[in-house]
């Protein structure tokens, strides 16, 4: 994992019990035996050159394993790792914003944005660089009144990483990397036995289970509702736990309000990477936070999904009505969490709006078995920072930018927009498939993969 910080990080996030990392080395018990012909300065000059060397050695391969690692690390060990690790704050990229502290007396909040995979067909594979590009040029960044950070979301692809590594940097951002690998994400199981027990038939040898887990139907936002319905089941039991590898979302959401916590601003924004605030939603934001009453730690951010061209919302008098799926702002004291167990497209966000008694759409959307047995009921009694008798106020609103994909992004397009997630979704496991097959066991399309063909071919000629 690799962490540029903000100038807080470093004091609030990054402690250890053990700082023997900044120790220098001790000589592994040298034989001392007096060398004729070498002074007592040749022998000190030595080792100090030795030190200097053994040290320099240690933060580069500290560094490039964590701007590079393969290794996996759960989410949770990655967590931790982010808090414990100050290693990688040894060489920041501009030191005045490492010493310089902002003024932390002024600052209300801290925007904290996950930046994951873009999903064609879902989204526009130039999504994730197109809308970095527009916030980074055009959201106003005042370190007086708030605080803003990225966390790179296990990013598959390694040019598109980069590239956002590279925008982040220019533009002197602080951010956390949270690394994808591949044989990590090769070593997770299929769950045919529970995703068979589910459907209560061989569904996997079903000519549609072919034609949609392997792209050869049309996705077709207006297809009959029980077709969307297998087609979601088809792709969210088996690849579930490849899925929720993948996308991290629950992680990445914990991970940011953690930052935030330890940041100390009163609100905490963990935001999808692909929001965005015009000025009149952000002012709108922070006058009715200033008003909030003492006892509130949860508050709604309203969010409208642009249609058009990014651009159209520079407009200063631009408006469009946030009807949807909203944000959630967390006072740094709010004791809640997102469900890492739910993956994307699985209510991962809507499922602590349930446990907060936020009404919506969503209360009456049909849930798996399983999901209902992990996901307490409404207004779920163990949150004890919030009066469940009061509906939880909102402030502001927020831009979700465009996916590239228009048509997907009008009103009344919900199911759609559900049939191409899922649609992306098993098109990127079978693409990573392949992947793994090609740069880990050395597969190739004349080479098979689960058995060996010199062997098959001698059996053959025995039997």
């Amino acid at each position: 994992m690799m962490v540029r910080s903000l100038p807080a990080l470093e004091g609030l996030l990054f402690k250890r019990k053990d700082d023997s990392l900044y120790e220098q080395p001790s000589p592994a018990s040298p034989k001392h035996k007096k060398v004729q012909n070498r002074g007592k300065w040749s022998t000190q000059k030595g080792l100090l050159t030795f030190c200097v060397f053994l040290f320099v050695f240690v933060v580069f391969v500290h560094f490039v394993i964590g701007y590079r690692g393969s290794a996996y690390k759960p989410a949770e060990e990655l967590l931790s790792k982010a808090r414990t690790n100050r290693l990688f704050l040894l060489s920041p990229r501009n030191p005045s914003r490492r010493t310089q502290e902002p003024n932390r007396a002024a600052q209300k909040l801290v925007i904290i944005r996950s930046i994951g995979n873009a999903l064609p067909p879902r989204h526009n594979p130039n999504q994730t660089i197109t809308n970095l590009k527009f916030i980074l040029e055009n959201e106003k960044r005042d370190d007086n009144l708030f605080l803003r950070h990225w966390v790179v979301n296990r990013l598959v692809d390694p040019s598109i990483e980069d590239r956002v590594l590279e925008m982040l940097n220019s533009a002197q951002e602080s951010y956390t990397r949270l690394p994808f690998s591949l044989r990590a994400y090769e070593s997770i199981p299929y769950d045919w036995i529970n995703f068979s027990e589910f459907l209560g038939k061989d569904f996997i040898h079903e000519k549609n289970y072919s034609e949609w887990t392997h792209g050869a139907a049309d996705l077709d936002e207006d297809m009959p509702s029980w077709k969307q319905r297998i087609m979601m089941d088809t792709l969210a039991l088996p690849f579930r736990e490849r899925m929720l590898y993948l996308t991290n979302q629950n992680a990445a959401r914990n991970f940011m309000v953690d930052v935030g916590k330890n940041l100390g601003p009163t609100w905490i924004l963990p935001l999808d990477g692909n929001c965005y605030f015009h000025p009149s939603g952000f002012q709108q934001m922070v006058r009715e936070l200033d008003a909030m009453p003492e006892d509130v730690r949860y508050v709604l951010l309203p969010m409208a999904r642009l249609i058009g061209d990014n651009s159209e919302s520079l407009d200063a008098d631009f408006y469009q009505e946030p009807v949807e799926e909203p944000q959630l702002i967390m006072r740094h004291d709010a004791e809640a969490r997102f469900d890492t167990r739910l993956s994307y497209g699985r209510r991962d966000k809507v499922a602590l709006f349930i446990r907060l008694g936020v009404p919506g759409p969503w209360t009456k959307w049909k849930w798996y078995a399983w999901e209902k047995e992990i996901t307490p009921k409404w207004n779920d009694p163990s949150i004890t920072d919030i009066d469940h008798s009061k509906e939880i106020p909102r402030a502001g609103w927020v831009m979700r930018l465009s996916s590239g994909v228009p048509h997907l992004e009008e009103e009344g397009k919900l199911a759609g927009r559900g049939a191409a997630r899922f649609y992306s979704m098993k098109k990127i496991v079978n693409t990573l498939d392949r992947r793994a097959g090609a740069e880990l066991h050395d597969w190739t399309p004349k080479k098979l993969l689960f058995f060996n063909l010199e062997t098959m071919k001698r059996e053959k000629k025995e039997f």
